[in-house]
């Protein structure tokens, strides 16, 4: 919407495609637009990258020959040009004197909440006078909310904390360490916030990093999410225009440059030649405990050579736990004292067997139910001639038994794929057994199972 003056659709024209705004404007008067963001809008202490299109317009040779924008965030819907002091500045561009477009781009932790982004031109000077503004045209804006680590394992993962830039261990960077070499302590570059760590290596030397991980570490058997922002550094013409990272894990302080048969492997970033951050994720599920991570870089040479090997920045490292406890609960009771009950925790991968018992003499068939459905505490079954017998699940399938004795047994073949761990599996069992109910049916408890990865 229009927020002052009269800013002008232009559909002739755009960065991309055709459409965008062309406004005027200086450091106290001009034209503006404002929206209302969708959803929660900004939220205070989240990181964004914003990015956007723009360039001059050259409509008055008496003008500035320049222009910049201002983008600014409001918690009340604006009401005045901007830009006064009731709105929260996100960034202003580098002034541009072209008329073709220019892309600029630049990350923003939002102090507050907000629902309204505010645009508009300026320039340097605060005279209210038509000579005095300048003109611009903007488009393709974009404010995207950066990756958060919730829960993650690594301290200071993001290398903001206690920067001293430089070589360590003269420098110093919180919670990180030296572990081979002199690997630097880079400011102001960063993925997400300024800080991060610059190092060089290939398969057999170079510089890396370690942490002791807080609290307990890397547990043996559980599944993580990783992720990592990183990019090549071009130091030498001489050297490979390359770079990847490896992370690895330890149960003991680590001594020596990785990667060594010694540590465990959590996963190498793809090849990359770009000078622009990269995030890489995947999933790892840890051998062994671990109480320490190990960064470094490489490529695929193992000669010992200055000229051999590659340079690399990294940033933004977030371990988190995503595994899922596998356990199993019974609730309500059968009747006539069947019985219902996993031989094994629904570990996705494995096969567990649902175990009836307590089935009674003399019963040919017997069926073991499955359902995403729980009802609780159950629906009662005697109006169709099951005194005392309730149903717990829906029925989406029904697998056969023929009882050995007192048991029934069926497997349960769980899926592989991490996406079900947490799924809720319900079953319930039912007999035929002509000597119980008019029926001749009799159910077992309900039982609950939430797969897991552990």
């Amino acid at each position: 919407s229009r927020l002052s003056e009269t800013p002008q659709v232009v559909t002739s024209a755009g960065c991309s495609a055709p459409g965008c705004i062309q406004m005027w404007g200086n450091q106290v008067v001009g034209e503006s637009v404002f929206q209302q963001l969708p959803g929660f809008g900004i939220r205070a202490g989240r990181t964004y990258e914003v990015s956007l299109c723009y360039r001059w317009i050259n409509n008055n040779p008496i003008q500035p020959p320049y222009v910049r924008f201002r983008l600014s965030a409001a918690t009340a819907s604006p009401a005045v040009y901007p830009p006064p002091s009731t709105y929260t500045p996100i960034g202003s561009t580098p002034n541009t004197s072209l008329t073709s477009w220019q892309s600029h781009s630049f990350q923003w932790t939002a102090p507050v909440d907000a629902q309204w982004i505010v645009i508009n031109p300026e320039n340097d000077s605060s005279i209210n006078h038509g000579d005095y503004v300048s003109w611009g045209q903007i488009d393709d804006i974009c404010i995207r909310e950066l990756p958060r680590c919730s829960n993650g394992l690594v301290a200071n993962s993001g290398f903001t904390n206690g920067l001293v830039p430089g070589s360590l261990p003269t420098a110093s960077v919180d919670d990180w360490s030296r572990l081979s070499e002199t690997p630097q302590v880079v400011t102001p570059d960063g993925c997400i916030g300024p800080g991060c760590i610059q190092m060089w290596g290939n398969q057999a030397v170079g510089e890396s990093v370690v942490q002791q991980l807080p609290g307990s570490g890397i547990l043996a058997g559980r599944t993580y999410r990783v992720r990592v922002c990183y990019r090549w550094h071009n130091s030498s013409t001489n050297q490979p225009t390359y770079v990847r990272f490896r992370l690895s894990a330890s149960a003991s302080a680590p001594s020596v440059y990785p990667p060594l048969g010694s540590y465990d492997l959590i996963g190498v970033t793809p090849n990359t030649s770009s000078t622009a951050w990269l995030s890489h994720s995947f999933q790892w599920t840890a051998p062994n405990d671990a109480s320490y991570l190990m960064l470094n870089p490489e490529n695929d040479s193992s000669v010992n050579n200055g000229n051999s090997v590659s340079w690399g920045q990294i940033d933004d490292i977030c371990i988190q736990d995503i595994s899922v406890q596998a356990e199993s609960a019974s609730y309500g009771v059968g009747c006539f004292g069947l019985a219902l009950s996993a031989n094994g925790p629904p570990t996705l991968g494995s096969t567990i067997q649902l175990v009836t018992t307590n089935v009674p003499i003399g019963t040919p068939l017997g069926f073991t139910i499955l359902s995403f459905t729980r009802f609780d505490p159950g629906i009662d079954l005697s109006g169709i001639g099951m005194p005392g017998c309730r149903q717990f699940v829906g029925v989406d399938v029904a697998v056969t038994f023929l009882p050995s004795g007192s048991v029934g047994t069926v497997p349960f073949a769980l899926p592989i794929n991490i996406v079900f761990a947490g799924a809720l599996v319900r079953s319930q069992s039912a007999t035929m057994s002509p000597a119980t109910t008019p029926l001749g049916l009799i159910t077992s408890n309900g039982l609950e199972l939430e797969l897991g990865t552990y």
